[in-house]
């Protein structure tokens, strides 16, 4: 059975039912319109979700999900009931800081394993992370 990842691009902004100087998270657009693919190398060192070799380091795995995430994204959650797990959240400055970084470093047993032996590399679909 595969896995697929379901989840929002959440803006800062002001919403109906707020103060004029307050702000809230509102959906921005949903992944799903984003076509993104099964990409397991991907899932695994952006969120750690199917990693079977435990080869990353992870992004942001395991946060859950945001405490103060937008009503709409929190009533979608709930419909996955059980179904849902590995829920977690990056932020736009840690994902831009890893971009200027570099990929995430693998997970090694041997400590002179070089991180650049795992780089980023760009396809017709997209940003990969290789092997």
């Amino acid at each position: 059975m595969g896995t697929d990842i379901h989840g929002w691009i959440e803006c800062r902004t002001w919403r109906e039912g707020l103060n004029h100087d307050e702000t809230a998270w509102s959906p921005a657009i949903s992944l799903s319109m984003l076509g993104m693919p099964r990409d397991y190398d991907g899932f695994a060192c952006l969120f750690g979700v199917r990693d079977f070799d435990a080869t990353w380091h992870p992004v942001a795995a395991n946060r859950g999900l945001p405490p103060d995430a937008s009503p709409e994204v929190r009533e979608e959650h709930a419909t996955w009931a059980a179904a849902a797990f590995g829920e977690t959240w990056p932020t736009w400055p840690a994902s831009a800081q890893r971009a200027r970084n570099g990929p995430p470093a693998p997970r090694s047993t041997e400590p002179s394993a070089p991180a650049a032996a795992t780089p980023f590399r760009r396809t017709a679909r997209g940003p990969r992370c290789g092997r």
